[in-house]
């Protein structure tokens, strides 16, 4: 074999908590941007490839791995025990063989009860494991709920529902009418009829929402849903919201939609001393 190349000090990296999440972006950038090509694997006059430095070779990685990480050149993955989550074992096993062939080794743990159910199942479990994830947790009716779903559901039920007006493609926005949410409030108020409390909750904050929408147009030439570089749009993915004002329109538009980063910065209390 004339290809020497193996693993080397300093070519591995982790995708972890402990690791700042500035040096994480650098790292996911990082290997993205430097893989196996003729520039990086090249020859010495006695014939044998070597790799060039700068090239991770091993990342060790938690679950965070597991969602909205797409990285061409990952095509081998060791589990380390059978994940609590199927969910969480489809999406960190599926890192891997995006372009290309990959290989998932699962290191089972035999005294554990999952992983031994794992390996004693494991073909039939793998042609059909869809079918064994988790559904998710969801507290309805709750004020938290209204706050964070009440936009999207009523953008979905304008653009899908609305009859008169065709409202579905991105320029419609402009022709917005309150009139529009009347067959929502009639499905809504069904679902609370037993309670009043909450159904004037969902009704205030629907009147928020639309007298906002009015707002926009009229006042700010609102025209579409989402912006484009010449004109403004209505709604604000998670990700790019203000914390200056409140986004009212802040919908997910994926599922792997992700929040605004937090940075909290911890100060030393100031000590006066005693006499």
């Amino acid at each position: 074999y004339k290809f020497n190349h193996a693993y080397l000090y300093n070519r591995d990296e982790e995708l972890t908590s402990r690791i700042d999440s500035t040096k994480i972006k650098q790292t996911l950038k990082h290997l993205e941007e430097n893989t196996f090509d003729e520039d990086t694997i090249q020859k010495k006059p006695n014939g044998n490839t070597y790799v060039k430095n700068g090239i991770i070779d091993l990342v060790l990685a938690t679950n965070m791995i597991s969602v909205g990480i797409d990285i061409e050149r990952f095509n081998v993955m060791l589990i380390n025990s059978q994940p609590k989550n199927v969910a969480e074992y489809i999406q960190a096993s599926s890192r891997v063989g995006r372009k290309y062939k990959g290989l998932v080794i699962d290191l089972l743990d035999a005294n554990r009860a999952r992983d031994k159910s794992h390996f004693e199942h494991f073909i039939p479990f793998h042609q059909a494991f869809y079918k064994s994830v988790e559904p998710v947790s969801l507290t309805p009716f709750t004020e938290n709920t209204l706050e964070k779903m009440l936009t999207s559901i009523m953008i979905t039920y304008v653009r899908h529902k609305t009859t008169n007006i065709p409202m579905a493609s991105n320029n419609s926005a402009q022709y917005f009418q309150p009139e529009m949410l009347d067959g929502l409030k009639t499905e809504i108020k069904k679902r609370f009829s037993d309670n009043a409390k909450v159904y004037q909750l969902f009704e205030s904050k629907l009147k928020e929402l639309s007298d906002d929408w009015l707002e926009q147009i009229e006042n700010h030439d609102l025209k579409k849903y989402e912006a484009t570089k010449t004109e403004i749009g209505l709604l604000v993915k998670p990700a790019e919201k203000s914390f200056d004002k409140d986004d009212l329109w802040s919908v997910m538009q994926s599922m792997r939609e992700i929040d605004t980063n937090s940075f909290i910065k911890v100060g030393l209390p100031n000590i006066r001393k005693n006499g």
